[in-house]
């Protein structure tokens, strides 16, 4: 674990505490958090036994770069960390991934998958494609490249891609050498990764020249970052200013930057996506906009929540305006 570390995202060196967590190795997964138990009680596992497997009580802080507004929790898991505890989860999770999703998981899916296509298309048009997701799951994203007969390919650990769908190794080493895409989809992977700037640099890497890269986290800043459960699962924490930010520092031109509602295993999420364009040799790097975004998020005014609450359509439709105020289709039609 790393005490000390530069911003993953900007390379500065300057942290502004946020809040702390107290965990004990002996603590109970509270009931309340229901089906989940088991999923944190692993996690929790991956705490004590593998990233600090000599300690019986550990405290761990979250800070806000100030520079960017990227937010982290120190001490810090470096990449071999990582690679430690999914190789803990490998072993003790039945379902590491969730690639056995429900039936409203698979239609949620579905529309996001289309979703993403759509974005993609209004800037690569509709000629045959070379697409990857990278960690990607069974290749659910896919399927709506997949279905216009676009060459999809899969880098992932899961076992069984959908049919149709090409799977080329586990990790971006094993691709062939020369291998190039026009399009890549990283979709909710580099919040959990412990270099993301290296994973966005190789992404492009592989890209032609004119290709896309779509990116998606989700905003974990929102009222606070919670760890007090899970520490383990997401170890980066993006403002939409700090995702953007972390391609342009790639030399990718960014196309498009916006925070919507999706979906996620069935349910909804707040989310940045980032849609971004490999454009030349020149380093084409915006600036960083600091931690201004990352309080505001923090901290949420009535407005902020309003707009988050639009874009989750957690507004009620006129049917359920109705049903609010006690009046029903029949009475209406009286």
């Amino acid at each position: 674990m790393l005490s000390s570390f530069p911003c993953p995202v900007c390379d500065a060196d300057r942290w502004q505490p946020i809040d702390e967590f107290h965990y004990g190795r002996s603590d109970e997964i509270p009931t309340s958090l229901g089906t989940l138990r088991e999923y944190v009680g692993l996690r929790r596992r991956v705490l004590f036994e593998v990233w600090f497997p000599d300690a019986t009580e550990l405290v761990l802080h979250t800070v806000l770069c100030k520079a960017c507004g990227f937010v982290a929790f120190s001490p810090r898991p470096s990449e071999e960390d990582i690679d430690a505890k999914y190789r803990f989860l490998q072993r003790e999770e039945r379902d590491i991934g969730g690639q056995k999703p429900t039936r409203k998981a698979q239609q949620e899916d579905a529309k996001r998958a289309e979703r993403i296509y759509r974005s993609v298309a209004r800037h690569k048009g509709n000629g045959p494609l070379r697409v990857l997701d990278f960690g990607g799951g069974n290749g659910k994203l896919l399927t709506s490249f997949q279905s216009r007969g676009h060459v999809c390919h899969l880098v992932d650990y899961t076992l069984e891609p959908l049919p149709g769908i090409e799977k080329m190794g586990d990790t971006l080493d094993q691709l062939p050498s020369g291998t190039t895409y026009d399009v890549i989809l990283c979709n909710h992977v580099i919040e959990h990764l412990g270099n993301p700037r290296r994973t966005v640099r190789d992404l492009a890497s592989l890209l032609e020249e004119g290709g896309i890269l779509y990116g998606e986290v989700p905003i974990d800043v929102w009222g606070g970052v919670d760890i007090r459960h899970d520490p383990v699962t997401h170890v980066n924490f993006f403002t939409p200013h700090s995702f953007e930010l972390l391609f342009a520092k790639e030399g990718l031109r960014i196309l498009k930057c916006r925070q919507i509602g999706g979906t996620y295993g069935g349910g909804k999420i707040y989310a940045t996506l980032v849609l971004a364009e490999k454009h030349g040799d020149d380093l084409i790097e915006a600036l960083p906009r600091g931690p201004e975004q990352a309080l505001r998020m923090l901290r949420p005014t009535v407005w902020m929540r309003i707009v988050r609450a639009w874009r989750l359509r957690r507004f009620p439709g006129v049917a359920g305006l109705l049903r609010r105020l006690g009046i029903s289709r029949r009475t209406l039609s009286r």
